[in-house]
């Protein structure tokens, strides 16, 4: 399998990230939003009424982690495919300069 070169590195990004800010945008990822929204603060109530032990704690610390690294895949989607255009357009110049 060939070397990856930077480029092909900051394009499967750029895939990745204008994929979800498609996603986030659509009519079905803004009620994804808002579901997991909503279930963010289900869990952080939970959190704080429902432990009484640590074995109790960690699952709930885990269900908060998953859903607020959900949303910020999503809410952040845009703001990352912009940097990593202004990344691409870096590495073009860069090359341009050689």
């Amino acid at each position: 399998m060939a070397e990856k070169t930077k480029k092909d590195l900051i394009m499967k990004d750029l895939d990745k990230y204008a994929d979800l800010d498609l996603l986030a945008n659509s009519k079905g990822g803004k009620v994804l939003i808002e579901y997991l929204q909503d279930s963010f603060v289900t869990a952080l109530e939970e959190l704080l009424t429902k432990y009484k032990t640590e074995t109790n704690l960690i699952p709930l610390i885990a269900i908060i982690d998953e859903k607020l690294n959900l949303m910020r895949a999503l809410s952040r989607a845009e703001t990352n495919k912009e940097l990593v255009l202004k990344a691409l357009k870096e590495e073009e110049n860069r090359g341009r300069e050689l």
